[in-house]
């Protein structure tokens, strides 16, 4: 197994996936650039919006769906 960018390990070497753990570990980062962008506007404080939260699964579900056509490309290209 080959490491990621980010130190886990997959079957897959394609440095195009993101492998799913690294994914997952991309919803706290996102969610904080939102909270430091709308502080940096002086908004009040608070806990994001539902929708917010929506939109960060939705965007992490594409992250997913991406990353597998990549992996299945890269599996093809490689005859597996």
């Amino acid at each position: 197994m080959s490491p990621s960018p980010t130190g886990s390990t997959s079957s897959i070497t394609s440095p195009l996936c993101l492998y799913n753990e690294d994914i997952e570990h991309l919803r706290g980062p996102i969610k904080a650039q939102i909270e430091r962008g709308l502080a940096e506007l002086g908004a009040p404080q608070a806990p994001l919006p539902q929708w917010v939260d929506d939109q960060v699964e939705e965007l992490i579900n594409a992250l997913r769906l991406v990353d597998k056509s990549a992996a299945d490309a890269y599996k093809v290209r490689l005859g597996g």
